[in-house]
């Protein structure tokens, strides 16, 4: 699965330029202009030059209000249809593309969207490698002479005829039985593992009224293909979640447990009831963090909340 990446650079400038550390080989990058677009900085224009990788501009027409974004979406329609198996990536703040990405997740497509102050989520959802299928093993060589018309695979006791007629004369070719069942038939990719109840808790704290931004959520949480899966589940009418009774800053609190245990830190309780009056206030945020867990884990922490900062504030 490729990774390609729709830049709005009118919403997002160069930023852009942040995906270098988190691109696979063959992933792409797509940067849609306009004359609106910012103009590059010179520090970004030099790291462009160094790297490897080759973004693709695309011009895009102007002239009348969100122009962009009606022809960014037009060529990622197209390139879905196109490519069903690869992950695009909407690069822009603007909410708007929410209900694109909904359109499309919704058929099963993979299209999500990234501020580039979530990138670093990237490093957990482009570093999942699918399972490869195993091989299966190629047929022993056919020996020179044939006899009565049946090419046999030598040492091997053919036991399944597969007849070709290419024109009047039949050739039957022997196939081994004894190749191995669980190599000649790959085994299905695995189902991807989740905590359920988890996943209620989750639901619990944010509601199902908003599917758009559950769906991003669990793909910021779980990574792109564990998200998508429970997203397929969850977004179900039918899929009931536990009712509660929680108090506004207790959901906060859980929210965000959930949110750093899946990424591997652990917070003290005491912490979060800290930070929660003064989430409307990010410098206040990023000092609580920096005092607590001094200046380099404090900032790292830091970036998770902010990924999170503003449903954080209208939700809780």
């Amino acid at each position: 699965m490729r990774n390609i990446f729709f830049v709005d650079s009118e919403n997002v400038g160069d930023s852009w330029i942040q995906l270098f550390d988190y691109l696979n080989d063959d992933d792409c990058i797509l940067v849609f202009y306009t004359d609106k677009s910012p103009n590059m900085s010179y520090a970004n224009v030099v790291a462009l030059k160094q790297s490897p990788f080759e973004p693709e501009f695309i011009l895009c027409e102007n002239g009348t209000d969100n122009a962009l974004d009606f022809q960014l979406v037009t060529y990622l329609g197209s390139y879905t249809v196109k490519n069903p198996d690869d992950n695009l990536i909407i690069v822009s703040k603007d909410k708007g593309f929410d209900s694109v990405v909904h359109f499309w997740t919704e058929r099963g497509y993979h299209v999500c969207r990234k501020a580039p102050s979530i990138f670093h989520t990237l490093a957990n959802e482009l570093s999942v490698q699918k399972p490869l299928l195993p091989a299966i093993p190629a047929f022993a060589a056919v020996p020179e002479s044939i006899d009565d018309s049946v090419i046999k695979a030598e040492n091997l006791k053919p036991d399944v005829i597969v007849e070709a007629t290419p024109a009047a004369n039949p050739v039957k070719i022997a196939v081994s039985a004894k190749i191995d069942k669980q190599a000649a038939i790959p085994e299905a990719v695995s189902t991807p593992l989740y905590d359920k109840e988890q996943v209620d808790t989750l639901l619990s704290c944010v509601g199902k009224s908003n599917l758009s931004a559950i769906h991003n959520i669990l793909i910021s949480i779980y990574g792109q293909e564990k998200g998508s899966y429970i997203y397929g589940i969850v977004k179900s009418s039918s899929y009931e979640i536990p009712k509660v009774n929680w108090q506004k800053k207790t959901k906060y609190r859980k929210f965000l447990s959930i949110v750093y245990s899946n990424a591997g830190i652990a917070l003290i309780d005491d912490f979060y009831k800290k930070l929660y009056p003064h989430k409307a206030n990010l410098r206040e945020i990023h000092n609580l963090f920096v005092t607590k867990y001094g200046q380099e884990k404090g900032t790292e922490y830091y970036r998770y909340y902010k990924s999170h900062a503003e449903f954080l504030q209208k939700t809780f």
